[in-house]
């Protein structure tokens, strides 16, 4: 068995391996596998074992290496639990089985990639290696997330009225007429808000917001 070439491509601290795989020796042998990689690996017979360690607060975060054909919970069902609850998990599937409409119906769902066994060692270390980039990806995302919701609920009321202004193109006399207060008050909201966002320009700080994918309860002041 030739040893795979790793190239890092990531810091893998806070990264997890999961194996989920119903035979044992295939299981042991890619859990050996990846151990070079840096972070802990975890091996599971079944999808229900995997899903239960993982529990409900989807702080999880790694690459998630399932097999499709599991004995009881199918590697599709897997999937579709471990997409709902655990975005940080980048989920690969590896089967043994050339059916199309499985693979189809993976990657349809949201596996990042389905490999057939038997695999070349290389083509597995690459894909998981790629996968806890990915994950890496979201991680990051889901932070700058968490930072900028944190960060708008420091808004006062009357601030959060004027980013909704603001957000929507309207100059600062509209703003004034909509939210019953002068020019300058607009301006000094205006101040605080990018100040508080940790934005230059309202432009920047629409961007930050529109990557992010945050949905604001913009109301109206009371």
């Amino acid at each position: 068995m030739s040893q795979p070439v790793f190239v890092p491509r990531v810091q893998v601290d806070q990264l997890s391996v999961f194996v989920i795989d119903d035979d044992f020796g295939s299981r042991e042998s890619i859990k050996v596998m990846v151990e070079p990689l840096g972070c802990p690996v975890f091996a599971f017979e079944s999808g229900e074992e995997f899903l239960e360690s993982l529990g409900g607060s989807g702080a999880s975060q790694g690459c998630a290496i399932i097999d499709l054909r599991l004995k009881r919970m199918s590697g599709l069902s897997v999937l579709q639990s471990l997409l709902k609850s655990h975005t940080c998990i980048v989920p690969l599937l590896v089967t043994a089985f050339a059916d199309v409409k499985l693979v189809v119906d993976a990657l349809s769902l949201g596996a990042t990639t389905v490999i057939s066994k038997p695999y070349r060692d290389q083509d597995l270390w690459d894909a998981v290696s790629a996968g806890l980039v990915s994950a890496k990806e979201r991680v990051d995302d889901r932070r700058r997330t968490e930072g900028l919701k944190e960060k708008f609920d420091r808004l006062t009321s009357g601030e959060q009225q004027v980013l909704g202004c603001l957000l929507r193109g309207d100059s600062n006399k509209q703003i004034a007429v909509a939210c019953d207060i002068s020019t300058r008050t607009v301006d000094i909201r205006r101040a605080a808000i990018l100040k508080k966002m940790d934005a230059k320009t309202v432009v920047e700080l629409s961007w930050n917001l529109a990557r992010s994918g945050l949905e604001l309860n913009l109301g109206s002041e009371e």
